[in-house]
């Protein structure tokens, strides 16, 4: 092959949705993205950060897009601008959860990190309206849309986790500095279960 065997993986004239874009993984699978050819929108409830990734990235084949997937409208209208722009949506990377550098301004280290016994409520039920309720919005969004365009279809890509295979070992972080101020540092059960969740999701969308 003239061009190798990446060419394989190109993507020339297709258009992909990375949520939590402008994050720190987010933002790795939209640089990949580029590089394979596509145009990216870079969907983050933090707008501002997405548009500066977008800047960064390629002004021309990347944009930003304010999108709160949890809430069913704003992922309506982010899918809405996507082909307003480029026209289609043949790829979603639902990539956004709830972290404690994420869009939210009242979460704090220690709420996240909290042991089992006093998880707060609020907490857990945040973290399933992010990363798993916010993964079926997005998906019903995305494959309306994919279903609809001509030439109709697409792929959807759900980011698990390790923890979502296995259940995470708390004794390995024993000993390790936290990044965040006095907070324990560990696998919180809102991520754990919901990561657990995500194949769920994604084995019933497979079918």
């Amino acid at each position: 092959m003239a061009g190798g065997a990446l060419d394989l993986f190109r993507l020339d004239g297709k258009v992909a949705l990375v949520t939590g874009g402008a994050g720190l993984l987010g933002r790795r699978y939209c640089e990949a993205l580029i590089e394979a050819g596509a145009h990216v929108a870079i969907g983050d409830i933090a707008a501002q950060p997405a548009s500066a990734v977008a800047r960064e990235l390629d002004p021309d084949r990347a944009i930003g897009v304010g999108l709160d997937v949890a809430d069913e409208g704003s992922v309506q209208r982010g899918v809405d601008a996507i082909v307003a722009r480029f026209g289609r949506l043949d790829i979603l990377v639902n990539n956004a959860a709830l972290t404690v550098r994420g869009g939210s301004e009242t979460l704090s280290p220690s709420d996240y990190f909290a042991p089992f016994e006093s998880y707060k409520r609020s907490v857990w039920e945040r973290a399933v309206a992010v990363n798993l309720t916010g993964m079926l919005l997005c998906a019903q969004a995305a494959g309306r849309q994919m279903i609809e365009q001509t030439p109709s279809g697409g792929v959807m890509v759900n980011i698990s986790s390790t923890y979502g295979v296995v259940a995470p070992d708390q004794r390995l972080y024993a000993g390790v500095k936290s990044p965040y101020a006095d907070a324990s540092f560990n696998t919180p059960v809102s991520y754990a279960v919901t990561k657990t969740a995500v194949l769920g999701l994604t084995r019933y969308l497979a079918t």
